[in-house]
């Protein structure tokens, strides 16, 4: 899980981090989208955290992203 802040100015929505300063990826870009009417912020905030966190990344988690191997069990 990840940790997001966001605000609202001007019917827009901006990923931010903890000091209210919108973030940006190694390339510069900053995550914002414009709200819909029927958008809400926080789901808004919560799809740019996931690009954004993509970006910065990648697409997998280490270790979260390999075979699970059991011990095989004995006759019970």
């Amino acid at each position: 899980m990840a940790e997001a802040f966001y605000v609202v100015e001007n019917n827009r929505v901006i990923l931010t981090g903890r000091n209210g300063l919108a973030v940006h990826d190694p390339e510069g870009r900053e995550y914002t989208r414009e709200l819909g009417k029927d958008d809400n912020a926080r789901q808004i905030a919560a799809q740019l955290l996931r690009g954004f966190r993509t970006k910065v990344r990648g697409d997998r988690v280490s270790g979260f992203d390999g075979p699970l191997t059991y011990p095989r069990l004995g006759k019970i």
